[in-house]
């Protein structure tokens, strides 16, 4: 197995000296984001219960759409 790594500009990923940029990026797209303090909490509920927390519904995506389907044989 072959594995790569794609080395990303400063603030497109978290680094410590990136982290300025990232959240500046973010709030000039006003992206919604988590901070630490929010996705700690999700992930003891999860915990706690067990259980995914579920943020997307039926129709995310392409849910709602019929795709064609094609059999590919050899």
């Amino acid at each position: 197995m072959c594995m790569f790594h794609i080395e990303h500009m400063a603030g497109a990923g978290w680094t410590p000296e990136g982290e300025e940029a990232r959240r500046q990026r973010i709030a000039r797209k006003q992206v919604p984001a988590m901070e630490y303090d929010e996705v700690e909490k999700w992930v003891d509920r999860m915990r706690r219960f067990n259980a995914p927390i579920i943020v997307t519904r039926g129709n995310w995506g392409l849910g709602g759409e019929v795709l064609p389907e094609r059999v590919v044989r050899r």
